[in-house]
């Protein structure tokens, strides 16, 4: 990947970690909730079935990039966890980002 060296460099933390995560997806060629979802970060709309869809897709591992930003979840996100999946390892990187919730919805279930 080429970067560009006439970019101005960034001068806030939550622009730093967005290059960051575009920087990290792109060269890696990691999935990304946003990029390759369609996910909204920007809180307007509900991100919930683009963040479930990105993470089931991962049926043989890996890990998957969820931006800086805050995404609404009008239901709530399922992740298996624990040693029966060990085959199925993923790592969800999501820094900077916010999960807001709507009222009466659990964000995150944890199963085995």
């Amino acid at each position: 990947m080429v970067l560009d060296t006439a970019r101005v460099a960034t001068d806030t933390v939550d622009a730093h970690l967005s290059d960051h995560n575009t920087l990290h997806t792109k060269a890696n060629n990691l999935p990304d909730v946003v990029a390759d979802y369609g996910a909204d970060n920007t809180g307007a709309t509900d991100a919930s079935s683009e963040i479930q869809e990105a993470y089931d897709d991962l049926t043989g591992g890996g890990e998957l990039i969820i931006p800086a930003g805050v995404y609404k979840l009008s239901s709530g996100l399922t992740f298996a966890t624990g040693t029966d999946i060990s085959d199925r390892a993923v790592t969800v990187r999501a820094y900077g980002a916010e999960f807001r919730p709507e009222e009466g919805v659990t964000a995150l279930t944890l199963t085995t």
